[in-house]
């Protein structure tokens, strides 16, 4: 199955669209970073230590802290431009974009449903961004978008973890009982 069986070329567009519509605004990298990071650390404290936080203090985009949460926020905003920079004719280049995305979360010790927690926040944060401009229908896009995006990330990721792991220990491979066709927000 291919992303533009899943999202439709006018959901793509309108998810391109109302991005680059936020992006206009001032401090939105900055603001969509660090939201979401901190939307993500809520949602799993267990994922702090892999961008450099204790999972018993609390995490605040102030002070000492927020140059981590920046730096690391900034990363996710970079991986949301390339994956939607990815989007368009050439499927061939999107499979390449988030395989390559899925391997590299597995290289710093993300889990697929890491990955699927990080799509979930992003929507949050973005929702809020937007205000008015989330209507039904750019969440609609969203949603069928950022669902092809998370379950080819996770596909890739798994494939990679089945890769590396030991071949008796495929087993142990965590399961998060989250599959990408049910964790992520529905249309309304």
């Amino acid at each position: 199955m291919t992303y533009t069986e899943v999202a439709s070329p006018a959901c793509v567009m309108k998810v391109i669209s109302s991005w680059e519509t936020a992006r206009q605004r001032n401090g939105f990298d900055e603001q969509l970073g660090i939201d979401t990071l901190l939307v993500l650390f809520k949602m799993d404290p267990q994922i702090k230590p892999i961008y450099g936080f204790a999972v018993e203090k609390e995490v605040k985009a102030q002070g000492m802290q927020r140059m981590g949460v920046l730096i690391h926020g900034l990363q996710v905003v970079k991986m949301f431009d390339v994956i939607l920079s990815a989007l368009g004719p050439d499927e061939e280049l999107f499979y390449d974009v988030v395989t390559e995305m899925g391997e590299q979360h597995c290289k710093h010790g993300l889990s697929p449903n890491h990955f699927t927690l990080l799509c979930r926040a992003v929507m949050e944060v973005l929702e809020k961004i937007m205000g008015n401009e989330w209507t039904n229908d750019v969440r609609a896009a969203w949603s069928q978008v950022i669902e092809c995006v998370n379950a080819e990330i996770v596909k890739s990721m798994l494939k990679r973890m089945e890769k590396t792991a030991p071949s008796n220990s495929l087993s142990a491979l965590p399961r998060s009982g989250l599959t990408p066709s049910h964790s992520l927000p529905r249309a309304a």
